[in-house]
């Protein structure tokens, strides 16, 4: 479809002109039609028509007026403008198509901003306080010190794992090998993360705000020096809780842990010991304690090893445990193995026990 150039588009009208003019054939969900005209062969007006040419900054100055006059202008097509600097303070926007604006420094204070579509659109330092975002698109979004106090963005789309624009480049720069610049995308991608666990505190979504405490300590990690010691105990931190907010990754870990060390405790050898009963020819039968050698023979059938293996198993869940009944005991090789899985199952628990007892907290 061919552009309508701006200076064919009708002005705008007033409120009290809106009621004579119809023809968009574009409909809000709730049922209201859109009341403006539509230019000669088109079904949608300007506003609403994606194919139209909105580049004129006369759009700023008619946007501004709609929002003075409290016009509803739900599924306006906004791709790719430039509305830097823009008041559209209490605007009502829902549906909306902001993608690939820049929205940066504008104010939309008090806006309605319901199921707007926002991906790739900057709102750098833009001041959203109060606004509706609930179930908006916020896709590669650039909200680097964006106002969000008050801000309800419940339902909103981050986009793939809630990655933010930030630490997609910082992690482009740090595939490329500009680790300088990626250094600065963490820089900003750790603070954008910190204002959106803020907002979502203070909405009381404690759900929220952990996923973008998760991605806040991500942020963090990777400004760590490379290869420190710092860095290297937080990464093991992630993988074990997720920094709390993951806390089946610890039951994970305990059954992962389990599993290798019952795997060792087989290739190395446990000792343990086994009740016989002795015939002694006379008529009496007395049980005697005969020492047993667990550990995997090439000798044996696969289901005489997987015999083996299951006593390997409950000998490692009774070390992580420390419960330690005493029928099993590790050979010397496999010694280290205990003393290690023990300690880590220890500490596993605490770990659990602690990121249990925050959620509930927070909840």
């Amino acid at each position: 479809m061919a552009k309508v150039p701006y200076n064919e588009i009708p002005e705008i009208p007033v409120v009290e002109k809106l009621q004579e003019h119809h023809g968009c054939c574009y409909a809000h969900v709730k049922g209201t039609k859109c009341p403006f005209e539509t230019p000669e062969g088109r079904d949608l007006c300007f506003w609403h028509d994606p194919e139209t040419d909105k580049s004129s900054m006369d759009v700023r100055i008619m946007l501004t007026q709609l929002c003075i006059q409290r016009v509803d202008c739900a599924g306006f097509e906004l791709a790719g403008l430039d509305l830097s600097q823009i008041r559209l303070n209490n605007g009502r926007f829902a549906y909306a198509n902001f993608s690939g604006s820049s929205l940066e420094y504008s104010e939309l204070k008090q806006g309605r901003f319901f199921k707007a579509n926002f991906s790739g659109a900057s709102l750098l330092r833009a001041d959203l306080s109060g606004a509706n975002l609930r179930n908006t698109n916020l896709d590669d979004v650039n909200l680097l010190r964006a106002e969000l106090d008050g801000a309800q963005l419940e339902g909103s789309d981050f986009g793939t794992g809630d990655v933010i624009r930030q630490e997609k480049a910082a992690l482009a720069a740090d595939r490329a090998g500009d680790y300088e610049l990626g250094q600065q995308h963490w820089l900003e991608a750790e603070e954008t993360y910190l204002s959106l666990n803020r907002a979502f505190s203070d909405l009381g979504r404690a759900d929220l705000a952990g996923r973008a405490y998760y991605r806040f300590m991500c942020a963090k990690r990777r400004l760590l020096p490379r290869g420190s010691f710092r860095r290297m105990v937080s990464w093991m931190m992630d993988v074990a809780c997720g920094y709390g907010e993951r806390p089946w990754r610890v039951v994970g870990m305990y059954v992962a842990i389990i599993m290798v060390s019952s795997v060792l405790f087989l290739m190395f050898g446990i000792e343990g010991s086994e009740n016989v009963e002795l015939d002694l020819g006379d008529g009496r039968i007395i049980v005697v304690e005969q020492p047993v050698h667990v550990q995997y023979d090439s000798t044996l059938s696969f289901t005489e090893n997987f015999k083996q293996y299951g006593h390997c198993l409950y000998f490692s869940v009774i070390t992580i445990t420390t419960t330690g009944y005493g029928d099993y005991v590790p050979s010397i090789m496999s010694r280290l193995v205990s003393v290690i899985e023990s300690f880590l199952g220890a500490f596993l628990i605490a770990v659990l026990v602690m990121v249990f007892g925050l959620r509930m907290m927070r909840s």
